[in-house]
């Protein structure tokens, strides 16, 4: 059981028992295998700290055969920022997982150098990034923009092969409303 932020970097299955947050980083599973994270719908959160321009609540890197499920993933800071941020892993699952947009600002999971993953059945309040990963698959999640009129929730894929995007919906998060100005804006 997991009740405080931290690091996992042992084989298991961890269980979230209440909701956390610390200041930049909170939960880091790193240099392992077989590493399972379910939250229980508990919040993994993340504040910016004094040290760095980074709040990433969640990060994985250099993991082998990994899940990361039913977690509430809220960066508190005003920033664009990471809420997951998967590196250098492979064979992994995320899903059925809650990502919210911060104080206005846009989310994102960031996934590079990222192999054979699986992201499905999850809400994610913005952005979905991949670069130099290949063979994963995006599929039934629900992209939202919560009111931010410049970005809607976007997949990006770049330098990867064979992966798989489907079934997902987008969501701009427009009100049908068109502002009151005389300048054009993309919807």
């Amino acid at each position: 059981n997991i009740s405080s932020c931290g690091e996992i970097t042992s084989s298991g299955n961890y269980f979230l028992t209440k909701d956390i947050s610390a200041s930049e980083r909170c939960i880091e599973i790193h240099d392992t295998q077989n590493a399972n994270l379910d939250c229980n719908n508990h919040i993994i959160g993340s504040t910016l700290g004094s040290s760095s321009n980074v709040d990433i609540p969640l990060i994985v890197n250099r993991v082998q055969n990994f899940s990361i499920k039913n977690c509430d993933i809220r960066p508190d800071s005003a920033n664009l920022g990471n809420s997951i941020w998967i590196l250098n892993s492979n064979s992994g699952t995320i899903e059925k997982n809650t990502i919210s947009q911060g104080q206005g600002k846009i989310r994102k999971i960031d996934v590079y150098k990222s192999d054979n993953l699986k992201i499905t059945d999850n809400n994610i309040g913005g952005i979905y990034n991949q670069s130099e990963s290949s063979s994963n698959r995006i599929i039934n999640n629900r992209f939202k923009n919560d009111g931010l009129p410049s970005v809607a929730g976007v997949i990006r894929l770049t330098q990867g092969k064979n992966n798989i995007v489907e079934n997902n919906i987008i969501d701009g998060g427009w009100d049908g409303v068109y502002p009151e100005s005389n300048t054009i804006q993309d919807y």
